[in-house]
């Protein structure tokens, strides 16, 4: 059997989010974050999410979030 779970972070819209980020990717095993608000935080861990294969669809539309393309 599969766990399944819904885990939510709230980064406050301050840049120290990496930690927390980084918490969902490595210890939690997050393989989709959705809705995730901020570019400088977005910006800051999007390589490491592209890295370990966890998908993330932002709720922001900078030029940064989607080029180059990630597929």
């Amino acid at each position: 059997m599969v766990a399944r779970s819904y885990i939510v972070e709230n980064n406050q819209y301050q840049v120290r989010v990496p930690s927390r980020r980084n918490k969902l990717i490595n210890r939690d095993g997050v393989f989709l974050m959705a809705a995730n608000g901020g570019t400088p935080m977005n910006n800051a861990v999007m390589p490491e999410q592209f890295e370990k294969a966890c998908r993330t669809f932002p709720a922001d539309l900078r030029g940064s979030m989607y080029e180059p393309y990630h597929g």
